[in-house]
């Protein structure tokens, strides 16, 4: 059962969705229904990822309801219905440790989705328990400055992400961000440059 499940998970982070789905349909471990989840995400099958992401939300144990919950703000988020999302969010009444960070990155998009940008600012300006919370504080920061037409702010913050961290995820996002903000600034040559 777990070879199957690490062989879906390798297939998942190549890319390869359709390959996980098909392992993970002939595996029992108990990780899989997760992991189905997320593939059905990574396959733009939000339908069948609100199902199987409703049922995980419904489970005893916390961490498995906390990550069935954030699928379920996600699938919100993926509809532009950030209400939706944090409605989702706020109904966890306690979030399983390990998926903390991952909760207020979520929720952080969520307020930004709904125009609550002084909420989500408070939000992210206490991630700094390490690396990783440091980036993704900034790029949250980042995208609320956008957000408050303060596009100067916003490359300064996504420029800072380049030297938090050396994650290939966080470091496109932070040049996307500088793109979009060099935009925002009428800085087409900027944009050019980290583009």
């Amino acid at each position: 059962a777990a070879a199957g499940f690490m062989r879906a998970r390798v297939a998942r982070e190549r890319g390869d969705y359709s390959a996980a789905l098909e392992l993970l349909a002939a595996t029992d471990d108990p990780r899989a229904p997760i992991e189905r989840a997320t593939v059905l995400e990574g396959l733009g099958r939000w339908d069948d990822a609100e199902l199987a992401w409703r049922r995980l939300s419904l489970a005893a144990d916390l961490e498995t309801r906390t990550a069935g919950v954030l699928g379920l703000a996600r699938a919100a988020l993926s509809r532009d219905d950030a209400k939706g999302a944090l409605r989702e969010l706020e109904a966890l009444p306690n979030v399983d440790p390990g998926y903390a960070l991952t909760f207020a990155q979520v929720k952080g998009e969520a307020l930004l989705g709904a125009a609550r940008v002084e909420e989500a600012r408070t939000l992210y300006a206490v991630l700094n328990a390490d690396a990783e919370s440091r980036a993704v504080g900034a790029l949250g920061l980042a995208e609320c400055d956008l957000a408050a037409d303060d596009a100067a702010g916003a490359l300064e913050r996504f420029t800072a992400v380049l030297d938090l961290t050396a994650d290939p995820w966080y470091r496109a996002r932070a040049l996307g961000g500088m793109v979009r903000a060099s935009v925002e600034a009428g800085d087409r040559e900027g944009a050019a440059r980290a583009y």
